[in-house]
């Protein structure tokens, strides 16, 4: 029994332990690296010729413009509620503070078989 322990403290923490194996050492080699990153930039360009080149008659392609959110439906039910400035928030502000408007989103609310719509106002 000790001496499968101690067989296994040797092969733990022996000096064989502490060697690093080749392939370890090979992945911080910057020529290869480098080589690597050339040739991936040469076929990103080659593939860039290769799109200008498709398009064929120079035609600029217009830029992709951001998905906008299509306002929910008028027909549906609305709720409402008013989230006021909170009372430490109107403290600071002091005096002088006054109501600019209202920030509003409308999420969907779902209640089974019943769709509404839920308008937050949030004070700023």
């Amino acid at each position: 029994m000790l001496e499968d322990i101690e067989l296994l403290r040797r092969k733990r923490f022996g000096p064989s332990a502490d060697r690093i194996p080749d392939a370890q050492l090979r992945l911080f080699d910057e020529s290869e690296r480098e080589a690597l990153i050339a040739a991936l930039e040469a076929d990103l360009s080659a593939q860039t010729r290769v799109t200008e080149r498709g398009s064929g008659q120079g035609e600029a392609q217009a830029p992709k413009q951001q998905p906008v959110r299509r306002p929910l439906p008028a027909h549906l039910p609305r709720v409402e509620r008013l989230i006021e400035v909170s009372d430490e928030e109107k403290a600071a502000l002091g005096d002088d503070g006054i109501l600019i408007g209202y920030d509003t989103s409308e999420p969907l609310g779902v209640i089974p078989r019943q769709y509404y719509v839920i308008s937050d106002k949030r004070a700023q």
